[in-house]
């Protein structure tokens, strides 16, 4: 419910400010809502059953086939665009600090 009135909000504002707020409460709804799958799983299945979730990397192989031949049209299209070239630089560096901070939090946590 807390969703749909998130969305409420933000596809009927007037104002910028409203707007974000709308987005403020569609995204405490999502994360309200994405939590509780997590906790089931964990509490569900062992540890040692987990490595079946390693089974997505085969889904996203099909996925990334299908996706790659469009974006490298793209790419080629905004060859020498340094705005594109700097946004994907910034995304790179947000991916690698994201993955490492994973790493080193699942290696203090042990």
């Amino acid at each position: 419910m807390l969703f749909a009135i998130g969305l409420i909000i933000a596809g009927t504002t007037p104002s910028m400010v409203v707007f974000i707020a709308g987005r403020l409460v569609h995204g405490l709804a999502c994360a309200a809502v994405s939590v509780p799958p997590y906790v089931t799983v964990a509490r569900v299945w062992a540890l040692g059953w987990r490595w079946v979730f390693l089974g997505v990397i085969g889904l996203m192989l099909p996925a990334a086939a299908t996706i790659l031949p469009p974006i490298l049209r793209v790419r080629d299209r905004v060859r020498g665009d340094t705005s594109v070239e700097w946004s994907l630089a910034l995304t790179g560096a947000g991916v690698s600090w994201a993955a490492a901070s994973w790493l080193l939090a699942d290696s203090a946590t042990g």
